[in-house]
């Protein structure tokens, strides 16, 4: 039995990545990853620590509707997804849509196609609780350290960080 899920289509990572870009601007790429896997699965937010200024995301995170199941082991499918993300980072700056230094992918001054800008347009509408709330919100955590957004995810070690 074949089951689709997108988290792990490529091309529909490409389109989460570029649709977080075209709202940030830049990201580093360990960020980039836990709000792909957040966008992909909202509700996860609901199990991270968050900080008690921030506790009204695992509200919105509730409200964030996903038609897939939610994954059973977090750290699993985040791992499963390395790959295809990694990949997606590498289509992006391939085409020029996007720098990669220093760790922090960025993007850049291309237009994106027609067709793509509407796709990413679209996306940011029907995800509007996670590009409205949910986005701005995580990305204001600082990801290192024992209170970053990796340690407060659990999706990634953060005890080598260089704080």
């Amino acid at each position: 039995m074949l089951v689709y899920h997108p988290a792990f289509d490529s091309y529909h990572c490409l389109f989460r990545n570029i649709s977080i870009l075209e709202v940030c601007g830049e990201c580093e790429v360990e960020r980039l990853r836990i709000l792909d896997f957040c966008l992909a699965f909202p509700a996860v937010v609901t199990n991270f620590r968050l900080p008690r200024s921030r506790l009204a995301l695992k509200n919105a995170a509730m409200g964030a509707s996903n038609p897939y199941r939610d994954p059973i082991s977090m750290r699993a499918m985040f791992a499963n997804l390395t790959a295809i993300q990694l990949a997606a980072f590498s289509c992006l700056t391939a085409t020029g849509l996007a720098t990669l230094d220093a760790g922090v992918l960025a993007r850049t001054q291309t237009p994106l196609p027609d067709v793509i800008k509407e796709r990413c347009l679209s996306m940011q509408s029907q995800e509007h609780i996670f590009f409205d709330t949910l986005l701005s919100e995580l990305n204001a955590i600082p990801l290192l350290g024992p209170d970053g957004l990796k340690a407060r995810s659990e999706l990634m070690e953060f005890r080598y960080d260089r704080t």
